[in-house]
């Protein structure tokens, strides 16, 4: 047997309209339940899967639109189809009024029943018409919602690119308000950071893809540079065919700033600022390369220890101490050119990297202006503070050409400085 496809709920008390209905849909695709009470209705009609309830009017104590109002309650109401007795209009009318979907008049010939199939089909077509014209608007309702309270920027163009609508995030971003970029081209976003090509491989993605995202660098109405990360997509239609361009994007300065602030940390000395010895012995590595591949010039490293430090932590406390590292680490930076790299390795041991320099004259020099400034006395809170700084330096190409010779025999002869007197400067050939 033939599965129904359309299952109704009918609510009549009259056994023989009951029985007369259900004769005249039983060649049809649809199912009939049929109950005769307003309780056995409510009960029945609170069930899932029916896709129509038809409610005669007369339910004994009760009406078929006090029934219909409590189905109505449902979260997924199917829709009603009220019966009345001929001449009963003013009642279909309330019916209708009540959430009833339609009514049919009930003739004394009960010719009406001939046409029920017709109007179950016309109702239920209709009925089905509105509801995918609601999901349809409420879906458009709840997509104007998200572009209008998204927390990132979003512009649409049209397929030339032309600015069609923008959204409240878009202007709190870029500064440009709803009227001054619509019509206008996304390039008045443009910071030129970037290359042609780079604007190339990006079309290249979209019209082959549908779709880039990335990050990238746009400006501001105000003239700041800053980075996006954005998604652009094409917008295409039923028949494939694009049609509009959507760009959704969010401000990363934050991001990059605390990437940049964790990566700075991750080099550099927290008291002093200085380059620690991750940073330190990655400049001596690229210095090597450098001069290896040029040859010529040569490279010196230093090794420096404060003479006297320990005193001045029992002295005067450890944040007397700070501070003294801190003036310590300012005055070597001020005798360091711009291609060199001075750094702190820990405690009072700081280190430095000379790139291209003429040979030994050079570093006695430097290492005699490092002296003469260490020793000039540390005004530290209130107090006058002097301390000496040992020196050992080693050269390349003379005391070794890989970054832990150097450093290990610049150690050396700091060392041997130490033992010797403390206070001045040796070379490794000359400590040794």
């Amino acid at each position: 047997m033939e599965e129904k496809k359309i299952k109704i709920l009918y609510v009549e008390d009259n056994p023989g309209q009951g029985y007369l209905l259900q004769k005249a849909l039983e060649n049809s695709d649809i199912a009939i339940d049929w109950v005769d009470t307003y309780e056995k209705g409510l009960n029945k009609g609170q069930e899932d899967g029916y896709d129509l309830y038809v409610i005669d009017y007369v339910l004994g104590n009760f009406n078929g639109i006090d029934l219909i109002n409590e189905l109505n309650k449902q979260k997924k109401p199917s829709p009603s189809l009220i019966l009345t007795a001929s001449g009963n209009e003013e009642v279909a009318v309330q019916a209708l009024k009540s959430g009833a979907y339609d009514y049919v008049i009930k003739d004394v010939d009960a010719n009406y029943l001939e046409l029920m199939p017709t109007k179950i089909y016309k109702v239920l077509s209709a009925w089905q018409s509105e509801m995918r014209e609601k999901e349809y608007h409420d879906e458009l309702k709840l997509a104007e919602s998200v572009f209008e309270n998204s927390i990132e920027g979003i512009l649409v163009t049209d397929v030339n690119g032309v600015i069609k609508k923008v959204n409240p995030s878009f202007a709190k971003t870029t500064g440009y308000s709803a009227e001054e970029a619509i019509g206008k081209k996304p390039n008045i976003l443009r910071s030129d950071r970037h290359s042609t090509a780079f604007y190339k491989d990006l079309w290249k993605s979209i019209l082959n893809d549908g779709e880039w995202q990335g990050e990238i660098w746009n400006r501001r109405k105000n003239g700041e540079v800053y980075p996006q990360h954005m998604t652009i997509t094409a917008i295409k239609n039923n028949e494939g065919k694009t049609v509009q361009f959507s760009s959704i994007f969010y401000d990363i300065t934050e991001l990059k700033r605390n990437e940049e602030d964790m990566k700075h940390r991750a080099y550099h000395d927290a008291l002093t600022d200085l380059p620690n010895r991750l940073l330190f012995e990655d400049r001596i590595h690229m210095a090597l390369n450098r001069v290896k591949r040029h040859h010529g010039h040569q490279i010196a490293i230093m090794f420096m220890d404060l003479d006297g430090f320990k005193a001045v932590n029992d002295s005067y406390g450890h944040g007397t101490g700070d501070e003294l590292l801190q003036e310590v680490a300012q005055r070597l930076s001020k005798i360091m050119r711009e291609e060199d790299t001075v750094s702190r390795l820990g405690g009072d041991e700081f280190t430095m990297l000379f790139q291209e320099i003429d040979g030994r004259k050079d570093m006695k020099q430097v290492a005699e202006r490092i002296l003469s400034s260490i020793s000039a006395p540390f005004l530290i809170k209130d107090k006058n503070i002097s301390v000496g700084i040992s020196i050992g330096i080693s050269l390349y190409p003379d005391d070794g050409d890989t970054k832990e010779l150097l450093m290990k025999k610049a150690d050396d002869a700091m060392y041997e400085v130490k033992k010797s007197g403390k206070n001045s400067y040796a070379f490794f050939d000359e400590a040794s």
